[in-house]
This record gives C-alpha cells, sequence and structure tokens, in this order.
C-alpha cells in the first residue's frame, strides 16, 4: 500500500475516532436531561454523528482542494472545523437557540466541537505521516 493511502486512511479513520467519542458524550448529555419523547430522542441521537460525518467529508474535500501540501498552524483546522458547523448549526437553529440549555441541548457546542477536533485530529495524523517521510 501506497504511503499517501496509508495516510489517508488512518487520518479518516483517527477523526472517525473523535465521532464516535463526541457523539457518546452528546448520547450521554441526552440521557442526563429530561426524558425526550421517542420520535425526537430517536432522531437527536442519530443527529449529531450524521452531521459530524458530513461535516468531517467536506473538510476533508476542502482541505485536499485548497491547502495541497502548505503548512498549517495547528490552530487552522480546529477554526476551520468548528467554522463549518459553526456555520451549518446556525442555518439549522438560528444564532442562539441551539447553544443554550433547552430542547436542542446544547446541540451547538457539541457539534462545533466535534467537528473541530475531527478535523484537527485529521490534520495532526496526516502531518505525522509526513513528518515521518521528511526524517527517513
Amino acid at each position: 500500500m501506497q504511503r499517501p493511502i496509508l495516510a489517508n486512511i488512518t487520518a479518516l479513520a483517527a477523526a472517525l475516532v473523535v465521532i464516535i467519542a463526541v457523539s457518546a458524550l452528546w448520547i450521554v448529555n441526552l440521557r442526563m436531561g429530561p426524558p425526550l419523547e421517542a420520535f425526537t430522542g430517536g432522531a437527536m441521537v442519530i443527529y449529531l454523528p450524521a452531521m459530524l460525518l458530513i461535516l468531517t467529508v467536506l473538510w476533508v474535500v476542502l482541505r485536499a482542494l485548497f491547502v495541497r501540501g502548505r503548512a498549517l498552524a495547528v490552530w487552522m483546522p480546529f477554526v476551520g472545523g468548528a467554522v463549518l458547523a459553526l456555520i451549518v448549526v446556525v442555518a439549522n437553529c438560528g444564532p442562539t437557540r441551539c447553544f443554550v440549555p433547552g430542547n436542542e441541548r446544547l446541540l451547538g457546542w457539541f457539534a462545533v466541537g466535534g467537528a473541530g477536533l475531527a478535523a484537527l485530529t485529521h490534520h495532526l495524523v496526516l502531518r505525522g505521516f509526513a513528518g515521518e517521510a521528511n526524517a527517513t
């Protein structure tokens, strides 16, 4: 297997682990509040992981199109992923509804933080492979 393919697969797997961890915290957050209706609760359990997967794929595509080997500061991928998620959350809920306690159970913070962490993890794993290639 070629090194760039292995690096990309590993970076995507690491981002997926972050998405799973954030989704698990999201489910714990949902269970801590008052009980949800069956239809609403089921939809909320699926909504955040699906949104994070879509945002991660969008981040990977945008990174491939615009970065192309340029060095990024460590904070840039986190901010890029978080801004993508912020745009989606604000378009979906408005500027405040998903960021305050209530029916949405702080969905905005989980989405913004999760997308930022997934993008950062993806970037750091790819950067680790690039550093390893330069060292040999």
